[in-house]
């Protein structure tokens, strides 16, 4: 993607970032804005890195794939983390507003919404174990990185609020998960 999960790392952890993508123009703005940062043109399916993770990221990725590929990618990358590694998934859920919303204006890309239900199976059905749980109401596509931060914060703490009052209206879940 565009970096922005790498933009929110301080600059001498980026050193330390290996990034994905199947996109050769994606990845070069990419390496442009963060040089710093390890990247390389892969396919998530199949990727075979030269050592171990300590923790795999996927925000907002596996909502472009049914549930079947999204086991699968789960699985490659379950087999590619050190002891104690951690997954850290993104995802938009149904019902939701989001959900709701992309019936009617359909978003530009596929985007896939399954039930939390189908993700707890999923994550079941992959030996991991959900170890923290966030939802958020609304989750504006990243206007969080692009909003000063004062308002940034604000906005993120009534969305949480908002999940705490509407749960089942959530829009987007992350989880991190662990083997075992």
């Amino acid at each position: 993607g565009t970096g922005r999960v790498i933009s929110t790392l301080c600059p001498d952890v980026r050193n330390q970032v290996t990034a994905l993508d199947s996109s050769e123009p994606m990845l070069a703005h990419l390496h442009e804005q963060y040089p710093e940062v390890n990247t390389q043109l892969a396919d998530l399916f199949s990727y075979e890195p030269d050592g171990l993770f300590d923790v795999v990221t996927a925000l907002r990725v596996l909502d472009h794939f049914s549930l079947e590929e999204q086991q699968a990618m789960l699985m490659r990358w379950k087999a590619i983390l050190k002891p104690g590694g951690r997954i850290i998934v993104g995802v938009v859920v149904r019902p939701s507003l989001e959900s709701l919303a992309n019936r009617f204006l359909p978003y530009r890309g596929m985007t896939y919404f399954h039930s939390r239900r189908a993700y707890a199976r999923m994550f079941h059905r992959c030996e991991l174990q959900v170890t923290r749980r966030h939802a958020v109401f609304l989750f504006l596509r990243g206007i969080y990185y692009r909003l000063p931060e004062t308002l940034a914060r604000t906005l993120l703490s009534l969305d949480v609020a908002m999940g705490r009052v509407m749960p089942r209206l959530c829009s987007s879940m992350t989880c991190e998960l662990t083997p075992g």
